[in-house]
């Protein structure tokens, strides 16, 4: 684990406080860089994602020493199960 308390390398899941069901996002790579990287997103005036990561975030994640392929893969699947049970994907995924 890093001195953020992430593990170094993962997944990860991000979702407005309190709305366990419906995701902003999902990745994969540097937990703590990742996720601090979309947090900033929300104090960018005129970003696509601004608005979806601007509120109270919370996230959940697992460490995974992965090559950078199988966890690009664990990461799509994700998505999908998302949109199989949701049948949307994550809010903010696709804004780029």
């Amino acid at each position: 684990a890093s001195a953020t308390g992430f593990p170094a390398l993962g997944l990860y899941r991000v979702r407005l406080m309190g709305t366990a069901s419906r995701l902003l996002y999902v990745g994969q790579g540097r937990i703590a860089d990742r996720i601090r990287a979309h947090r900033a997103k929300g104090f960018v005036a005129g970003h696509r994602q601004a608005e979806h990561f601007s509120g109270a975030l919370e996230a959940s994640w697992v460490g995974l020493e992965a090559p950078p392929a199988q966890l690009l893969e664990h990461e799509n699947d994700l998505i999908a199960s998302h949109v199989l049970t949701a049948g949307v994907p994550p809010a903010a995924q696709f804004l780029g």
